[in-house]
């Protein structure tokens, strides 16, 4: 009547081993149908707990620590920021402004080692970020994101800026 969850990722995880290419990489002719099964056995009832969507392991807390050793206060904040956000947003928006903010940090840390926290960050530091954005590889790999993304990710830094004034 039921899969366990944990029966399901253990068959998952060895499957999507044998499909992961040298590089580490999982093909999308893989992920894609193995997210379609869960999501499929989920709403029949099969299965009885979603795992995660997410089939290849984050590297987002490496990113972040390494972003840490370089800007520790700003970084903190960031990071303070998302986890008030994890309360009543999605899991999925979450990451989406976990990217950003993590963009934002690399662009600081990389082109404004002098910021120290987010209350040195001013609108020419927003104004060289947006120009950042547009270097950044597409999706699928188009040669730059699309315009949508920029302003997502701006509405992100919109918020976050707002929010954190507010409180």
């Amino acid at each position: 009547d039921m899969l366990d969850p944990k029966r399901f990722r253990t068959a998952a995880a060895a499957l999507t081993a044998a499909h992961t290419r040298p590089d580490g990489r999982i093909p999308r002719s893989w992920s894609t149908p193995l997210h379609g099964l869960k999501a499929t056995l989920t709403a029949l009832g099969v299965l009885a707990d979603a795992p995660p969507a997410r089939m290849s392991p984050s590297n987002r807390a490496a990113h972040w620590d390494q972003l840490a050793a370089r800007g520790p206060q700003l970084v903190a904040t960031l990071r303070r920021y998302l986890t008030q956000v994890a309360v009543s947003m999605r899991p999925g928006s979450v990451a989406l402004i976990d990217t950003t903010l993590r963009h934002l940090a690399l662009y600081l840390t990389d082109h404004h080692p002098n910021i120290t926290g987010v209350s040195d960050i001013r609108r020419t530091h927003i104004e060289g970020f947006k120009t950042f954005l547009t270097t950044r590889v597409g999706y699928r790999g188009k040669p730059g994101p699309a315009k949508t993304t920029i302003g997502m990710r701006l509405g992100h830094l919109r918020s976050f800026f707002d929010r954190i004034i507010e409180w």
